[in-house]
């Protein structure tokens, strides 16, 4: 090892050594006794609990509404692609009312909504991934279907096992 890799060696057993020592000492926590051994930030106690600040999604807001009713949670991105896509059909709809996007997407929020409380929303692994739901506009079913669960009838028996 050269002479140059030593001293520095040497300098981080030293910092290392001062830590321990003042933790032990001071019962300081780690991060306070590191940054008051090398002196290069002045740590103050506010600094120590402060709370990050809430990290920005990269959505719109108008998405994360509709994802957050929509029951299953799978394929974020692609739903995206799906949502913007729907939102710009539905707008066209809309061409008469102002803000016809907004409209558009509290619209598809809404029949989302009604969706998530109906048996076909919460068929568990059976309830579309989103972005199936969106590409196949099925937001635009007639409700009613929602609500039929498809076990009326009794269980189905093939035609070549009946009587």
């Amino acid at each position: 090892m050269n002479k140059e890799m030593q001293e520095l060696e040497d300098k981080i057993t030293k910092l290392y050594d001062a830590q321990n020592d003042r933790v032990s000492q001071y019962g300081l926590g780690f991060t306070q006794a590191l940054t008051s051994v090398l002196g290069m930030f002045p740590v103050q106690e506010d600094d120590m609990h402060a709370e990050m600040p809430p990290k920005k999604s990269p959505y719109p807001q108008a998405f994360e509404t509709w994802w957050s009713v929509y029951p299953r949670k799978v394929g974020k991105r692609k739903a995206f692609a799906a949502w913007k896509i729907a939102v710009g059909e539905l707008s066209g709809r809309f061409l008469h009312v102002e803000k016809s996007n907004q409209h558009a997407a509290d619209y598809l929020t809404e029949l989302t909504a009604t969706f998530a409380d109906s048996p076909k929303g919460n068929a568990g692994s059976y309830t579309p991934h989103p972005t199936t739901w969106l590409n196949q506009g099925r937001y635009d079913d007639d409700p009613a279907e929602w609500q039929d669960t498809g076990d009326n009838d009794g269980p189905q028996v093939p035609v070549k096992f009946r009587n």
